[in-house]
């Protein structure tokens, strides 16, 4: 995520090696998806894979909102969350829990799991593991970058003036481009 690199870049003293240590251990980035799916069917599958450790680092199982499953407590649903973060080859001891939260569903029980290595991977930065169920079966499992949300709302504020900016430009350089050709003639 070009935000969180930005801000890593921003605060790290050697921030390209910094850098290159996240994107290579922590949060691979240059990954490969592979999607599989069958045209007019909502359920797909989705696997990323790291390139050069060839290993699985991301997978998503998309089902139909309605589709049936179990209602897990949280106790059970966390075991289960916990048990497919092997699956990424993720050490679970070195993370903590930091957010579970019950989805109800038509005809199940979802579940998103939040999980943060413990300690920063770099300045006001941490690797975040999330892990979502579908009743009881994993749906998705994916490594991200958190930094602090008022740096991400601060980034987004700006990309939106720059492009009003752009925008008012664009249409200024459009407005004296017609006058002057109207002039013209």
């Amino acid at each position: 995520d070009a935000v969180a690199a930005e801000h890593i870049a921003r605060n790290a003293e050697q921030p390209f090696e910094v850098l290159r240590r996240i994107m290579r251990d922590d949060v691979p980035a240059a990954t490969w998806k592979v999607r599989f799916f069958t045209p007019g069917v909502t359920e797909e599958f989705e696997v990323e894979i790291d390139p050069r450790s060839r290993l699985v680092v991301g997978e998503t199982h998309l089902i139909e909102e309605g589709a049936p499953g179990a209602t897990l407590e949280r106790e059970p649903a966390s075991e289960i969350a916990r048990a497919a973060l092997g699956r990424l080859s993720i050490d679970p001891g070195m993370l903590e829990l930091k957010d579970a939260v019950a989805v109800p569903m038509p005809d199940r029980r979802d579940w998103v799991f939040h999980f943060e290595r413990i300690g920063p991977i770099a300045p006001d930065a941490w690797m975040r593991v999330d892990v979502r169920l579908g009743g009881n079966r994993v749906v998705h499992v994916g490594r991200t970058v958190r930094i602090p949300e008022e740096v991400r709302r601060e980034a987004e504020t700006s990309t939106f003036v720059n492009s009003l900016l752009f925008f008012c430009k664009l249409a200024g350089a459009i407005f004296i481009l017609v006058v002057a050709g109207a002039g013209a003639v």
